[in-house]
């Protein structure tokens, strides 16, 4: 099912990224020029500091530990 932005992320149309995908950063900056171009009515721009971000985008090849970010913990399963 669909989910409206959030308020603050409509009123400024931009949604903040900060891209700790290392490996992938390059594969996840295509994304998002791609992503940008769909006509959402928001686009994803870096933000320099992880902690002023609205999302974190953090990737794995397999198992990674516990990311903690304002209280939400993000986990990955084994294999």
């Amino acid at each position: 099912m669909p989910q409206e932005w959030l308020k603050r992320i409509k009123k400024t149309g931009q949604l903040t990224a900060f891209n700790k995908a290392t490996a992938w950063s390059v594969p996840v900056a295509a994304a998002i020029k791609t992503f940008n171009s769909l006509g959402f009515g928001v686009t994803i721009v870096a933000e320099k500091e992880e902690k002023a971000a609205n999302i974190v985008l953090l990737f794995a090849n397999g198992p990674g530990e516990n990311y903690k970010y304002y209280g939400d913990t993000a986990t990955t399963d084994s294999l």
